[in-house]
């Protein structure tokens, strides 16, 4: 009888699947989600020791499947997720059934990760919806050339502003564990076509028989143009956008890049002290910050040249936020106006304060350093030393 109940447990323990769940998914649990998405899922889920789900490495692709794979866990939901062409995986796989339940998740995002991207989240598990009837929990997914390579990247919206502006999540390559990006305004890139745009996520069952597919964004992006974000938070808003709010929205989110540089370098100082020894390519990769740093300046740049263009206006701006940018142009040198940019990021690099136009100028003047081999201070171009180490 021993031996018997022993069989059975074994057999149930090898076919295990990744979660218990009791049921697909409903249209009640697409409305739950996106109350889960607005109200419980924090920027630190991956990268917060005490999170159930510390550990998990992520690009922007990755940490869409992961989130509703979450929540189809916490809730005991069938979730399934088309690969690829004539791939699928789902969570009654016993592909994982060796890790214990959590790891299981972690391993099936992992798997998904290494398997499908950015292409399959807006061919395979995404469907389009109309403008006013995006959401909290929906993505919005692109993709554009530079320098004539195709770059894509997805966000999800994580809520929305009264001004017609959303505040979105993301996380970006090279995949690893790390805390969402948060950006609050329209996406950066504009989608050119189907299948990319405003899409809403779902396991990947619910997509065919989805109720509310909408090509409405199409025939507006043809209309509209270039201006299409612009209309898009008009149609959206619920409160008149103005200046000040958008110099502060694009204040925030500078800062908000700046403080995850913080992250970025000190977690890369942390992994050199550890290794003792200078990375090989595939680690100077992880934790090279070429693109950040590129992307930081850039929005710094196009701030800039908003307000070089602003200030000559006969417009009313807060006197705070104009102190703080006229020192940031290089108009008011004074220790107020100092003060007042850095009051709008306060964050400091060897317990010494560093303001956006220090940061600004630094890169400008090639001092800012992307290597992660180098010191702390040559990071942040507080030293003009190098480190001895191979540059992939």
């Amino acid at each position: 009888m021993l031996k018997l109940l022993f069989s059975l447990l074994l057999c149930a323990q090898i076919s295990a699947a990744i979660w218990k769940s009791e049921r697909p998914w409903q249209e009640a649990d697409m409305l739950n989600f996106r109350e889960w998405v607005k109200s419980e899922l924090n920027r630190d889920i991956f990268s917060n020791p005490d999170s159930p789900y510390f550990g998990i490495k992520t690009d922007c692709a990755d940490a869409i499947f992961a989130y509703m794979a979450i929540y189809s866990l916490e809730n005991q939901l069938y979730y399934q997720v088309k690969l690829s062409h004539d791939t699928i995986i789902d969570s009654d796989s016993p592909r994982f059934d060796h890790l214990e339940q959590r790891e299981r998740l972690k391993a099936l995002i992992h798997f998904i990760g290494s398997n499908a991207g950015t292409y399959a989240l807006a061919y395979y598990n995404s469907y389009p919806v109309g403008l006013k009837d995006i959401q909290a929990g929906d993505i919005y997914i692109t993709e554009w050339i530079k320098n004539g390579q195709a770059n894509r990247h997805a966000y999800l919206i994580k809520d929305f502003l009264p001004t017609g502006h959303f505040i979105l999540y993301s996380s970006t390559t090279p995949v690893k564990v790390r805390t969402l990006a948060k950006r609050e305004g329209m996406p950066l890139h504009l989608f050119s076509a189907a299948p990319w745009g405003y899409k809403r996520i779902a396991p990947y069952y619910l997509i065919k028989t989805a109720q509310d597919k909408s090509n409405q964004q199409y025939d507006l992006l043809k209309k509209w143009g270039k201006n299409f974000h612009n209309n898009l938070s008009k149609l959206l808003a619920t409160e008149d956008d103005n200046y000040d709010l958008n110099l502060n929205r694009r204040l925030g989110n500078i800062c908000d890049m700046m403080k995850t540089r913080i992250e970025e370098v000190n977690s890369s100082l942390v992994y050199q002290q550890r290794i003792n020894r200078c990375m090989n390519a595939t680690e100077y990769y992880m934790y090279s910050t070429p693109s950040r740093d590129s992307s930081l300046q850039s929005a710094m740049t196009r701030l800039l040249v908003g307000w070089k263009n602003i200030r000559k206006q006969d417009i009313s701006i807060d006197p705070s936020t104009y102190s703080a940018l006229e020192y940031f142009y290089g108009k008011d040198k004074s220790s107020d106006a100092k003060k007042e940019l850095y009051a709008k990021c306060p964050v400091s690099v060897m317990d010494s304060p560093i303001t956006m136009r220090d940061f600004f100028m630094l890169k400008r003047a090639n001092r800012i350093s992307s290597n992660p081999n180098d010191s702390l201070a040559s990071r942040w171009g507080l030293s003009s030393s190098t480190s001895s180490c191979p540059r992939y």
